[in-house]
């Protein structure tokens, strides 16, 4: 998350039962928090076109939506571009595998995670046009 002082702050629980074999996606995921919480950074201090921009006194969703919305959009892109070409993995793949690690924080049933890998490849695919 990022707070009003643009200080952003990632809090991690890692299963002991996975680590040190979880090591790998741990450093990717946190590269890609890092760069999606630096997308919300730069759209909060006026980098970003206002259709962009987060607005303070919107509601936030707690479904799917939540990761439709025009500011999230860019911020997961941009979060996930990294780890595509870090693994030399489909977009798809990155995305779909992305919700199904962090299923037990997001709790998304299995039919809205593959709509949003279809959303949000397309997105991806709109963005960096493959």
């Amino acid at each position: 998350t990022v707070d009003d002082g643009d200080i952003i702050e990632i809090y991690m629980k890692i299963n002991p039962s996975y680590f040190p074999q979880s090591l790998y996606d741990i450093i990717g995921d946190l590269n890609d928090n890092v760069r999606h919480e630096m997308e919300h950074v730069l759209q909060d201090a006026g980098y970003r076109s206002p259709e962009e921009v987060r607005l303070d006194d919107e509601p936030v969703p707690t479904d799917k939506t939540y990761y439709m919305q025009p500011h999230e959009v860019p911020a997961e892109i941009k979060g996930f571009r990294r780890l595509v070409k870090l693994r030399n993995q489909p977009v798809e793949e990155v995305i779909k595998s992305w919700f199904v690690r962090n299923k037990p924080i997001h709790q998304l049933p299995d039919e809205d995670i593959e709509e949003l890998t279809q959303f949000l490849t397309q997105k991806y695919k709109e963005y960096y046009g493959r």
